[in-house]
């Protein structure tokens, strides 16, 4: 295949692709999987902070009590 062929194939295979985005949500679960709380679902190019920021205010002392494990 000619090179001038195969920018045009490149070129029209670019245009037709396009980013999707994941969707997130913030998950709590104790230690044998049962789930304490689920946050929003939103878009994935969120970050994890943001999200975290949102559900639970950091001027409040959410976690004093207890061993939070992240992932």
């Amino acid at each position: 295949m000619p090179f001038r062929r195969l920018l045009e194939v490149l070129v029209i295979v670019l245009q037709d692709y396009q980013k999707q985005y994941t969707l997130k949500n913030t998950v709590m679960s104790l230690p044998n999987k049962l789930i304490v709380f689920l946050g929003r679902t939103l878009s994935g190019h969120n970050h994890d902070s943001m999200m975290l920021n949102q559900a639970f205010p950091p001027e409040l002392a959410w976690f004093t009590d207890i061993n939070v494990r992240v992932d």
